[in-house]
Protein backbone atom coordinates (compact mmCIF):
# COMPACT_ATOMS: atom_id res chain seq x y z
CA UNK A 1 0.00 0.00 0.00
CA UNK A 2 1.39 3.55 -0.86
CA UNK A 3 2.42 4.95 2.20
CA UNK A 4 0.28 7.92 1.78
CA UNK A 5 -2.76 5.61 1.62
CA UNK A 6 -1.63 3.90 4.38
CA UNK A 7 -1.62 7.01 6.63
CA UNK A 8 -5.07 8.26 5.16
CA UNK A 9 -6.45 4.86 6.21
CA UNK A 10 -4.68 4.90 9.86
CA UNK A 11 -6.73 8.64 10.10
CA UNK A 12 -9.88 7.80 9.31
CA UNK A 13 -9.99 4.38 11.53
CA UNK A 14 -8.41 6.45 14.65
CA UNK A 15 -11.35 9.21 13.68
CA UNK A 16 -13.96 6.31 13.59
CA UNK A 17 -12.20 4.68 17.14
CA UNK A 18 -12.34 8.78 18.66
CA UNK A 19 -16.14 8.98 17.76
CA UNK A 20 -16.95 5.69 18.62
CA UNK A 21 -15.81 6.19 22.56
CA UNK A 22 -17.07 9.85 22.71
CA UNK A 23 -20.73 8.61 21.85
CA UNK A 24 -22.69 7.79 24.93
CA UNK A 25 -23.18 3.48 25.83
CA UNK A 26 -26.81 4.15 24.35
CA UNK A 27 -26.02 5.84 21.00
CA UNK A 28 -22.58 2.98 21.20
CA UNK A 29 -26.09 0.43 21.15
CA UNK A 30 -27.48 1.72 18.33
CA UNK A 31 -24.43 1.78 15.74
CA UNK A 32 -23.53 -2.05 16.92
CA UNK A 33 -27.79 -2.91 16.32
CA UNK A 34 -26.72 -1.71 12.84
CA UNK A 35 -23.59 -3.45 12.54
CA UNK A 36 -25.09 -6.91 13.78
CA UNK A 37 -28.12 -6.58 11.44
CA UNK A 38 -26.36 -5.86 8.08
CA UNK A 39 -24.07 -8.98 9.44
CA UNK A 40 -26.62 -11.29 10.06
CA UNK A 41 -29.79 -10.12 8.32
CA UNK A 42 -30.75 -13.21 6.01
CA UNK A 43 -31.16 -10.57 3.48
CA UNK A 44 -28.52 -7.98 2.55
CA UNK A 45 -29.24 -4.56 3.36
CA UNK A 46 -27.56 -1.24 2.63
CA UNK A 47 -26.58 1.15 5.92
CA UNK A 48 -28.48 3.90 4.47
CA UNK A 49 -31.76 2.20 4.41
CA UNK A 50 -30.84 1.16 8.19
CA UNK A 51 -30.08 4.86 9.11
CA UNK A 52 -33.31 6.62 7.93
CA UNK A 53 -35.25 3.52 9.12
CA UNK A 54 -33.67 4.77 12.78
CA UNK A 55 -34.03 8.16 11.78
CA UNK A 56 -37.87 7.47 11.40
CA UNK A 57 -37.67 5.81 14.37
CA UNK A 58 -36.08 8.38 16.61
CA UNK A 59 -39.12 10.93 15.23
CA UNK A 60 -42.28 8.92 15.71
CA UNK A 61 -41.34 8.66 19.26
CA UNK A 62 -41.18 11.81 19.82
CA UNK A 63 -44.67 14.31 19.50
CA UNK A 64 -47.01 13.88 16.47
CA UNK A 65 -45.53 17.13 15.25
CA UNK A 66 -42.05 15.19 14.44
CA UNK A 67 -41.22 13.52 11.35
CA UNK A 68 -38.49 12.10 9.20
CA UNK A 69 -38.90 12.83 5.38
CA UNK A 70 -36.20 11.61 2.85
CA UNK A 71 -35.25 14.23 -0.27
CA UNK A 72 -37.94 12.69 -2.35
CA UNK A 73 -40.82 13.75 0.57
CA UNK A 74 -38.79 16.99 0.87
CA UNK A 75 -40.33 18.43 -2.21
CA UNK A 76 -43.68 17.34 -1.50
CA UNK A 77 -43.17 19.37 2.00
CA UNK A 78 -41.59 22.34 0.41
CA UNK A 79 -44.69 22.36 -1.61
CA UNK A 80 -47.23 22.35 1.62
CA UNK A 81 -45.43 25.04 2.99
CA UNK A 82 -44.61 27.31 0.10
CA UNK A 83 -47.57 26.60 -1.57
CA UNK A 84 -46.66 26.50 -4.79
CA UNK A 85 -45.94 23.61 -7.05
CA UNK A 86 -45.29 23.15 -11.03
CA UNK A 87 -48.01 22.08 -13.01
CA UNK A 88 -51.11 23.27 -14.93
CA UNK A 89 -53.21 24.98 -12.63
CA UNK A 90 -56.22 23.24 -11.52
CA UNK A 91 -58.69 22.17 -8.80
CA UNK A 92 -60.35 18.40 -9.90
CA UNK A 93 -62.94 16.71 -8.25
CA UNK A 94 -64.49 13.06 -8.89
CA UNK A 95 -68.74 13.69 -10.15
CA UNK A 96 -70.74 11.68 -7.22
CA UNK A 97 -72.72 10.40 -9.98
CA UNK A 98 -70.32 9.08 -12.96
CA UNK A 99 -67.18 9.24 -11.09
CA UNK A 100 -65.11 11.10 -14.31
CA UNK A 101 -62.71 13.63 -13.18
CA UNK A 102 -64.05 16.81 -13.51
CA UNK A 103 -62.79 20.61 -13.29
CA UNK A 104 -63.85 22.04 -9.99
CA UNK A 105 -61.43 25.64 -10.95
CA UNK A 106 -58.98 26.65 -13.23
CA UNK A 107 -56.73 29.24 -11.15
CA UNK A 108 -56.54 32.03 -12.62
CA UNK A 109 -53.77 33.39 -14.57
CA UNK A 110 -52.69 29.37 -15.04
CA UNK A 111 -52.02 27.98 -17.80
CA UNK A 112 -55.27 25.72 -17.24
CA UNK A 113 -57.60 29.11 -17.39
CA UNK A 114 -55.17 30.64 -20.40
CA UNK A 115 -55.66 27.65 -22.43
CA UNK A 116 -59.65 27.57 -22.46
CA UNK A 117 -60.19 25.21 -19.56
CA UNK A 118 -63.68 26.21 -17.80
CA UNK A 119 -65.22 25.09 -14.54
CA UNK A 120 -67.22 21.46 -15.32
CA UNK A 121 -65.07 20.18 -18.22
CA UNK A 122 -64.43 16.72 -17.82
CA UNK A 123 -60.54 15.14 -18.10
CA UNK A 124 -61.12 12.18 -19.98
CA UNK A 125 -57.39 11.05 -20.54
CA UNK A 126 -53.80 12.67 -19.26
CA UNK A 127 -51.06 12.02 -21.31
CA UNK A 128 -52.91 8.90 -23.15
CA UNK A 129 -54.21 7.48 -19.75
CA UNK A 130 -57.94 7.17 -19.17
CA UNK A 131 -58.90 8.94 -15.77
CA UNK A 132 -61.60 6.50 -14.95
CA UNK A 133 -58.75 3.89 -14.53
CA UNK A 134 -56.72 6.59 -11.98
CA UNK A 135 -57.12 7.59 -8.39
CA UNK A 136 -57.85 11.14 -8.04
CA UNK A 137 -54.24 11.48 -6.57
CA UNK A 138 -52.71 9.53 -9.39
CA UNK A 139 -54.47 11.87 -11.67
CA UNK A 140 -53.28 14.93 -9.98
CA UNK A 141 -49.66 13.65 -9.58
CA UNK A 142 -49.80 13.13 -13.93
CA UNK A 143 -50.96 16.64 -14.33
CA UNK A 144 -47.83 18.39 -12.01
CA UNK A 145 -44.36 18.18 -13.20
CA UNK A 146 -41.45 20.49 -13.83
CA UNK A 147 -42.71 23.84 -14.88
CA UNK A 148 -41.50 24.33 -18.91
CA UNK A 149 -42.85 21.05 -19.07
CA UNK A 150 -46.09 19.69 -21.48
CA UNK A 151 -48.71 17.36 -20.73
CA UNK A 152 -51.48 16.20 -23.09
CA UNK A 153 -54.96 16.47 -21.82
CA UNK A 154 -58.04 14.98 -23.85
CA UNK A 155 -61.27 17.24 -22.57
CA UNK A 156 -64.82 16.82 -22.88
CA UNK A 157 -66.82 20.47 -22.68
CA UNK A 158 -69.58 21.07 -19.75
CA UNK A 159 -72.49 19.61 -20.79
CA UNK A 160 -71.38 18.63 -24.34
CA UNK A 161 -70.25 15.84 -26.18
CA UNK A 162 -67.35 17.66 -27.85
CA UNK A 163 -64.08 16.48 -26.91
CA UNK A 164 -60.95 18.56 -27.23
CA UNK A 165 -57.01 17.32 -27.52
CA UNK A 166 -55.09 20.16 -25.52
CA UNK A 167 -51.30 20.54 -24.92
CA UNK A 168 -50.93 22.92 -21.72
CA UNK A 169 -47.13 23.90 -20.75
CA UNK A 170 -46.77 23.44 -17.19
CA UNK A 171 -45.25 26.49 -14.89
CA UNK A 172 -45.46 27.82 -11.46
CA UNK A 173 -48.28 27.51 -9.72
CA UNK A 174 -49.46 29.70 -6.83
CA UNK A 175 -51.83 28.10 -4.36
CA UNK A 176 -54.34 30.88 -3.08
CA UNK A 177 -54.72 30.92 0.74
CA UNK A 178 -57.10 34.22 0.57
CA UNK A 179 -60.22 32.54 -0.16
CA UNK A 180 -63.88 34.53 -0.13
CA UNK A 181 -67.57 34.23 0.35
CA UNK A 182 -68.51 32.00 -2.90
CA UNK A 183 -66.23 31.36 -6.20
CA UNK A 184 -67.28 33.27 -9.88
CA UNK A 185 -67.30 31.85 -12.77
CA UNK A 186 -63.63 32.67 -14.00
CA UNK A 187 -61.98 30.78 -10.34
CA UNK A 188 -61.55 34.02 -8.81
CA UNK A 189 -63.82 34.81 -5.35
CA UNK A 190 -66.03 37.19 -4.24
CA UNK A 191 -65.36 38.57 -1.17
CA UNK A 192 -68.17 41.04 0.14
CA UNK A 193 -71.07 38.52 1.68
CA UNK A 194 -74.28 38.69 0.24
CA UNK A 195 -76.01 41.26 2.94
CA UNK A 196 -79.81 42.13 2.08
CA UNK A 197 -78.75 45.90 3.34
CA UNK A 198 -75.82 47.83 4.08
CA UNK A 199 -73.57 47.83 5.64
CA UNK A 200 -71.03 46.08 3.25
CA UNK A 201 -69.19 43.38 4.81
CA UNK A 202 -66.03 41.63 3.63
CA UNK A 203 -65.51 38.16 4.24
CA UNK A 204 -61.54 36.81 3.75
CA UNK A 205 -60.62 32.67 4.45
CA UNK A 206 -57.33 31.62 5.05
CA UNK A 207 -56.50 28.23 3.97
CA UNK A 208 -53.04 28.32 5.54
CA UNK A 209 -50.22 30.85 6.19
CA UNK A 210 -47.82 30.61 3.34
CA UNK A 211 -44.88 33.21 2.28
CA UNK A 212 -47.01 35.53 0.42
CA UNK A 213 -50.30 35.43 2.38
CA UNK A 214 -49.66 38.47 4.58
CA UNK A 215 -48.74 40.66 1.57
CA UNK A 216 -51.92 39.90 -0.33
CA UNK A 217 -54.18 40.23 2.98
CA UNK A 218 -52.84 43.76 3.03
CA UNK A 219 -53.63 44.31 -0.75
CA UNK A 220 -56.80 42.37 -0.93
CA UNK A 221 -58.30 44.62 2.28
CA UNK A 222 -56.75 47.67 0.57
CA UNK A 223 -59.17 47.21 -2.14
CA UNK A 224 -61.78 46.04 -0.23
CA UNK A 225 -61.93 48.86 1.74
CA UNK A 226 -61.43 51.17 -1.64
CA UNK A 227 -65.28 49.20 -2.85
CA UNK A 228 -66.63 50.17 0.67
CA UNK A 229 -66.26 47.59 3.52
CA UNK A 230 -67.21 48.76 6.52
CA UNK A 231 -66.10 45.29 8.17
CA UNK A 232 -64.54 42.34 7.93
CA UNK A 233 -64.93 38.78 8.60
CA UNK A 234 -61.69 37.12 8.88
CA UNK A 235 -62.45 32.94 8.55
CA UNK A 236 -59.81 30.94 10.37
CA UNK A 237 -62.05 27.50 10.58
CA UNK A 238 -59.92 24.85 8.93
CA UNK A 239 -56.43 26.28 8.48
CA UNK A 240 -53.93 24.38 10.30
CA UNK A 241 -51.23 27.16 10.36
CA UNK A 242 -48.42 27.20 8.19
CA UNK A 243 -45.61 29.80 8.32
CA UNK A 244 -45.24 32.16 11.49
CA UNK A 245 -43.53 34.56 10.00
CA UNK A 246 -46.66 35.88 7.77
CA UNK A 247 -49.03 35.33 10.27
CA UNK A 248 -47.09 37.96 12.56
CA UNK A 249 -47.15 39.92 9.69
CA UNK A 250 -50.63 39.87 9.62
CA UNK A 251 -51.25 40.77 12.72
CA UNK A 252 -48.99 43.85 12.84
CA UNK A 253 -51.04 44.64 9.84
CA UNK A 254 -54.46 44.86 12.44
CA UNK A 255 -52.65 45.33 15.83
CA UNK A 256 -51.58 49.07 16.44
CA UNK A 257 -48.84 48.30 19.49
CA UNK A 258 -48.27 45.47 21.92
CA UNK A 259 -47.06 41.90 22.03
CA UNK A 260 -48.18 39.37 19.38
CA UNK A 261 -46.84 36.38 19.98
CA UNK A 262 -43.73 34.89 22.18
CA UNK A 263 -41.75 30.98 21.76
CA UNK A 264 -40.37 29.91 24.97
CA UNK A 265 -37.66 26.77 24.90
CA UNK A 266 -37.07 23.71 27.03
CA UNK A 267 -36.76 25.19 30.39
CA UNK A 268 -39.47 27.87 29.73
CA UNK A 269 -37.03 30.81 28.81
CA UNK A 270 -38.11 33.57 26.05
CA UNK A 271 -37.05 32.63 22.99
CA UNK A 272 -37.93 35.28 21.10
CA UNK A 273 -40.65 37.93 21.09
CA UNK A 274 -42.34 39.30 18.25
CA UNK A 275 -44.22 42.98 18.56
CA UNK A 276 -46.06 45.39 16.66
CA UNK A 277 -44.34 47.54 14.49
CA UNK A 278 -46.79 50.61 15.36
CA UNK A 279 -47.54 51.10 11.83
CA UNK A 280 -50.57 48.73 11.65
CA UNK A 281 -52.65 50.05 8.42
CA UNK A 282 -55.66 48.49 9.47
CA UNK A 283 -55.81 49.25 13.01
CA UNK A 284 -59.52 50.55 12.57
CA UNK A 285 -61.24 47.99 10.88
CA UNK A 286 -63.93 46.46 12.95
CA UNK A 287 -63.52 42.70 12.83
CA UNK A 288 -64.84 39.65 13.65
CA UNK A 289 -62.49 36.32 14.07
CA UNK A 290 -63.97 32.61 12.78
CA UNK A 291 -62.32 29.37 14.56
CA UNK A 292 -63.22 26.03 15.14
CA UNK A 293 -61.82 22.88 16.36
CA UNK A 294 -59.55 22.30 13.41
CA UNK A 295 -57.96 26.08 13.61
CA UNK A 296 -53.93 25.67 14.61
CA UNK A 297 -50.91 26.66 14.99
CA UNK A 298 -49.87 29.98 13.33
CA UNK A 299 -53.77 30.39 12.82
CA UNK A 300 -54.32 30.10 16.18
CA UNK A 301 -51.63 32.69 17.28
CA UNK A 302 -53.69 35.47 15.09
CA UNK A 303 -56.58 34.91 17.00
CA UNK A 304 -55.08 34.58 20.34
CA UNK A 305 -53.27 37.97 19.55
CA UNK A 306 -56.41 39.73 18.24
CA UNK A 307 -58.47 38.63 21.14
CA UNK A 308 -55.84 39.34 24.03
CA UNK A 309 -55.62 42.36 22.80
CA UNK A 310 -59.60 42.81 22.59
CA UNK A 311 -58.57 43.92 18.78
CA UNK A 312 -61.30 41.50 17.80
CA UNK A 313 -64.41 39.35 19.04
CA UNK A 314 -63.46 35.63 18.46
CA UNK A 315 -66.34 33.32 17.48
CA UNK A 316 -67.30 29.46 16.96
CA UNK A 317 -65.57 27.10 19.19
CA UNK A 318 -62.35 26.47 20.76
CA UNK A 319 -59.32 25.68 18.38
CA UNK A 320 -57.23 22.57 18.11
CA UNK A 321 -54.37 23.39 20.35
CA UNK A 322 -51.16 23.25 18.61
CA UNK A 323 -48.65 25.59 20.01
CA UNK A 324 -45.22 24.35 18.91
CA UNK A 325 -42.34 25.61 16.54
CA UNK A 326 -40.94 22.98 14.60
CA UNK A 327 -37.80 23.33 12.51
CA UNK A 328 -36.12 21.34 9.86
CA UNK A 329 -32.62 20.19 10.10
CA UNK A 330 -31.07 19.48 7.03
CA UNK A 331 -29.17 15.89 7.09
CA UNK A 332 -27.21 16.21 4.19
CA UNK A 333 -28.03 15.74 0.35
CA UNK A 334 -28.10 12.12 1.10
CA UNK A 335 -30.21 11.87 3.96
CA UNK A 336 -33.26 14.57 3.82
CA UNK A 337 -34.49 16.78 6.76
CA UNK A 338 -36.01 15.67 10.56
CA UNK A 339 -38.60 18.04 11.81
CA UNK A 340 -38.52 18.50 14.98
CA UNK A 341 -40.56 20.52 17.89
CA UNK A 342 -37.95 23.29 18.97
CA UNK A 343 -40.02 25.39 21.36
CA UNK A 344 -43.50 26.44 22.24
CA UNK A 345 -45.86 29.45 21.21
CA UNK A 346 -47.20 31.97 23.93
CA UNK A 347 -50.04 34.56 23.88
CA UNK A 348 -49.94 37.58 24.56
CA UNK A 349 -51.64 37.35 28.01
CA UNK A 350 -48.78 34.63 28.76
CA UNK A 351 -51.23 31.54 28.35
CA UNK A 352 -49.63 29.00 26.76
CA UNK A 353 -51.45 27.73 23.35
CA UNK A 354 -50.50 24.06 23.53
CA UNK A 355 -52.48 21.37 24.22
CA UNK A 356 -50.43 18.82 26.12
CA UNK A 357 -51.26 15.20 25.84
CA UNK A 358 -53.94 14.04 27.60
CA UNK A 359 -55.26 17.86 28.98
CA UNK A 360 -58.73 18.37 30.14
CA UNK A 361 -61.45 20.47 28.79
CA UNK A 362 -60.89 22.84 31.97
CA UNK A 363 -57.45 23.50 31.03
CA UNK A 364 -56.19 26.81 29.23
CA UNK A 365 -54.86 25.45 25.78
CA UNK A 366 -56.47 26.89 22.57
CA UNK A 367 -58.29 29.80 21.84
CA UNK A 368 -61.81 29.94 23.07
CA UNK A 369 -64.44 31.92 21.76
CA UNK A 370 -65.27 35.35 23.59
CA UNK A 371 -67.92 35.30 26.37
CA UNK A 372 -71.43 34.15 24.78
CA UNK A 373 -70.43 33.83 21.11
CA UNK A 374 -69.36 30.07 21.47
CA UNK A 375 -71.59 28.42 18.44
CA UNK A 376 -71.04 24.47 18.45
CA UNK A 377 -71.10 22.84 15.00
CA UNK A 378 -69.74 18.94 15.78
CA UNK A 379 -70.10 15.67 14.38
CA UNK A 380 -72.37 14.95 11.07
CA UNK A 381 -73.19 18.75 11.02
CA UNK A 382 -69.85 19.79 10.67
CA UNK A 383 -69.41 17.32 7.97
CA UNK A 384 -72.66 18.32 6.16
CA UNK A 385 -71.09 21.89 6.62
CA UNK A 386 -67.46 21.62 5.07
CA UNK A 387 -69.34 19.55 2.01
CA UNK A 388 -71.72 22.59 1.63
CA UNK A 389 -68.41 25.13 1.50
CA UNK A 390 -66.99 22.46 -1.09
CA UNK A 391 -69.84 23.00 -3.29
CA UNK A 392 -69.79 26.71 -3.09
CA UNK A 393 -66.02 26.87 -3.87
CA UNK A 394 -67.00 25.07 -7.32
CA UNK A 395 -66.58 28.24 -10.44
CA UNK A 396 -69.71 26.83 -11.84
CA UNK A 397 -72.97 27.36 -9.91
CA UNK A 398 -74.92 25.18 -11.48
CA UNK A 399 -72.81 22.33 -11.81
CA UNK A 400 -72.75 22.98 -7.46
CA UNK A 401 -76.25 22.86 -7.52
CA UNK A 402 -76.43 19.59 -9.39
CA UNK A 403 -74.21 17.86 -7.20
CA UNK A 404 -75.75 19.27 -3.91
CA UNK A 405 -78.45 16.70 -4.05
CA UNK A 406 -75.75 13.55 -4.15
CA UNK A 407 -73.28 15.22 -1.86
CA UNK A 408 -75.35 16.73 0.62
CA UNK A 409 -76.79 13.83 2.29
CA UNK A 410 -76.58 12.47 6.11
CA UNK A 411 -76.63 8.88 5.35
CA UNK A 412 -76.99 6.81 2.52
CA UNK A 413 -80.03 5.95 2.67
CA UNK A 414 -81.13 9.71 3.32
CA UNK A 415 -82.51 9.64 -0.42
CA UNK A 416 -82.75 13.01 -2.60
CA UNK A 417 -80.09 14.66 -0.40
CA UNK A 418 -80.43 18.35 0.71
CA UNK A 419 -80.07 21.42 -1.48
CA UNK A 420 -77.06 24.42 -1.11
CA UNK A 421 -80.15 26.39 0.56
CA UNK A 422 -80.72 24.11 3.42
CA UNK A 423 -77.18 24.15 4.89
CA UNK A 424 -76.80 27.32 6.93
CA UNK A 425 -73.54 28.52 8.50
CA UNK A 426 -74.52 29.25 12.00
CA UNK A 427 -70.75 30.30 12.80
CA UNK A 428 -71.18 32.60 10.34
CA UNK A 429 -74.08 33.87 10.88
CA UNK A 430 -73.29 34.91 14.49
CA UNK A 431 -69.90 36.54 12.99
CA UNK A 432 -72.04 39.03 10.86
CA UNK A 433 -74.29 39.97 14.19
CA UNK A 434 -71.50 40.74 16.20
CA UNK A 435 -69.80 42.27 13.35
CA UNK A 436 -72.96 44.39 12.08
CA UNK A 437 -73.23 45.55 15.60
CA UNK A 438 -69.66 46.58 16.08
CA UNK A 439 -69.67 48.68 12.33
CA UNK A 440 -73.25 50.10 14.06
CA UNK A 441 -71.45 51.58 17.17
CA UNK A 442 -68.40 52.97 14.93
CA UNK A 443 -70.72 54.92 13.18
CA UNK A 444 -72.46 56.58 15.74
CA UNK A 445 -69.00 57.52 17.28
CA UNK A 446 -68.27 59.56 14.16
CA UNK A 447 -71.54 61.34 14.05
CA UNK A 448 -71.04 61.98 17.58
CA UNK A 449 -67.42 63.39 16.84
CA UNK A 450 -68.85 65.35 13.64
Amino acid sequence: MPRSNFKLAFFFMTFCVICYFRASPEEQVVSYAIQQIRARYVEPVGTRRLVTGALAGCAAHLDQYCQYYDWQAVSRLTEEIDRQFGGIGIEVDLDPETKELVVVSPIPGGPAQKGGILAGDVILAIEGKETKKLTLEEATKLMRGRPGTEVHLQIRRYNSSEVTDLRLRRDLVKVPTLLGDRRLSDGSWEYFLPQPESPRLGYIRISSFAPETAQQFEELVTRLLRDGMAGLVLDLRNDPGGLLGPAIDLCDLLLPSGVIATTRGRWGEVRSAFTASGRAKFADLPLVVLVNQDTASAAEIVAACLQDHNRAAVVGQRTYGKGTVQELISLGDRYGVLKITTATYWRPSNRNINRRPGATEDEPWGVQPNEGLEVKIEGEDLALLNRARALRDIANEELARRWAPLRLKRSENDGKGLTLDDVTDSQLAKAVEVLCQQVAKNAEKTAAVK
